[in-house]
């Protein structure tokens, strides 16, 4: 890990660029401690520079606990709450004691008092304490005794073993923005170093940040732009997740668009681009069969769908066949200078006389046609070049990739506009040298 510059006084800002190389570097150091986690890491990053809330489902056992505890401590001045709930769980368990005075309480052991907050099995509040949790997350403040105090509430992350159900964990869900499926270890690889101890176990971070850089990226977002292209796609992302029957509120679409921005300015920019839509795959889910519906929406958006580029490349052949079947059933003989001095005839005449105008202007205009189809193609991909570009530039965003044109989809692409251009060439060249039928009958005996 390289030096670390030490952080600036509290009244000195970091710059954009210096948020986006500690964070590389906080990145590094959490994934040295933490096997197969770099999503999940980059993930909860953003979520703390946002001020927002994130809920985790996975199984028990894979560290769901240890690791939200070690990124809390990213924050310097910052205090923990952590809580495991279970049906029984009261109120006063999580907010203290309602009897007495809220100002000279002690906060400390309570949701109240803190500024990062872990509840693990967070679906089974119930009850005033499923009503109380759902506005503090909402407002970060708490009302005791008729009066309403504000908390230093910044970032709650929920765990559950298994998806909220119900309609009163409706509401909970949508408190959460950013949700991730944690998995057990998968590659046999990590597996191993797992079972060897080939990873940091210490919990001690080597990068810090302070509650001041936090309340400066809430601040900065609003300056964060989005151009027309950018919203107009957000809007038919949000409209082909209702089309496919995905629910997402009204709350949870204008969080994630907060969230979009803050990743914009910790990734230096002063605009959201292509690449932070890709973050949405991880705040539009409610339901598990939701997921691969939301991946695909957004892939399509920017990489295309791969069966409609198929088909634009075999509306584009089928064409292209058609038009050299014109041309060697028409022009095939006199591109080849098949015809000798016997064979000079004013019916020969008139044919070629038909070939250098009509016939070959025809074909020449519908080539033309052909090849603006395969061009747009090319223009899909491009556009889908330049995606995956702002995408590998992203901290946040990993594990993408572009199926669709592939190496095959590139050759396939390459072998059909050399044809095209080989038949442009070879039908003007002709032209050039046959533009009379005296021309054309002199290149006939030459061959």
């Amino acid at each position: 890990m390289t030096n670390l510059p030490m952080l600036p006084k509290d009244d000195i800002p970091l710059s954009q660029q210096e948020y986006r190389e500690r964070i590389l570097l906080l990145i590094d150091d959490m994934n040295s401690k933490f096997i197969e986690r770099d999503e999940l890491v980059r993930l909860l990053i953003l979520t703390i520079f946002c001020a927002e809330h994130a809920l985790l489902i996975g199984v028990p056992g894979t560290a769901k606990t240890d690791f939200v505890g070690c990124i809390f401590t990213m924050i310097l001045e910052a205090t923990v709450f952590e809580k495991l709930l279970d049906t029984g769980t009261l109120k006063e368990e999580v907010f203290g004691n309602a009897a007495l005075d809220f100002e000279t309480m002690d906060k400390s052991e309570t949701i109240l008092g803190n500024h990062f907050i872990f509840v693990d099995e967070v679906g089974r509040a119930r009850g005033s304490l499923l009503e109380t949790f759902l506005k503090v997350l909402n407002e970060r403040q708490y009302q005791s005794k008729g009066r309403a105090y504000d908390i230093p509430l910044s970032t709650c992350v929920g765990a559950s073993n298994s998806l909220l159900t119900g309609e009163e964990m409706d509401a909970v869900d949508d408190r959460f923005p950013i949700r991730y499926e944690v998995l057990p270890i998968q590659r046999k690889e990590n597996l191993i170093r797992y079972f060897r101890g080939e990873f940091d176990t210490s919990r001690k971070l080597k990068v810090k940040f302070r509650l001041c850089d936090i309340a400066n990226v809430k601040n900065s977002i609003s300056s964060i732009s989005t151009n027309e292209d950018f919203d107009d796609l957000y809007y038919r992302v949000r409209q082909e997740m209702l089309n496919n029957k995905i629910r997402i509120s009204d709350r949870k679409i204008g969080k994630a668009i907060k969230i979009l921005k803050a990743s914009a300015f910790l990734n230096g920019r002063q605009f959201a681009d292509y690449s932070d839509f890709f973050i949405l795959n991880h705040i539009c889910w409610t339901r598990f069969e939701d997921i691969p519906k939301i991946n695909r929406i957004i892939y399509e958006m920017f990489f295309q769908n791969s069966d409609d580029i198929d088909r634009m490349f075999m509306e584009a052949e089928d064409e292209l066949k058609s038009v050299i079947a014109e041309i060697n059933n028409s022009m095939g003989s006199f591109l080849k200078y098949e015809y000798e001095q016997d064979d000079f005839t004013s019916k020969l005449e008139l044919a070629y006389e038909n070939i250098i105008g009509t016939t070959s202007n025809f074909i020449i205009k519908a080539l033309g046609e052909i090849y603006e189809k395969f061009l747009e193609i090319e223009s899909k991909k491009k556009f889908a070049d330049h995606v995956l570009s702002q995408v590998q530039d992203n901290i946040f965003v990993v594990n993408i990739e572009d199926n669709t044109f592939t190496e095959d989809i590139i050759a396939r692409y390459q072998r059909n506009m050399n044809e095209i251009i080989g038949l442009f060439n070879a039908i003007n060249n002709w032209r050039s040298l046959n533009g009379d039928y005296y021309s054309f009958q002199r290149n006939c005996l030459k061959k």
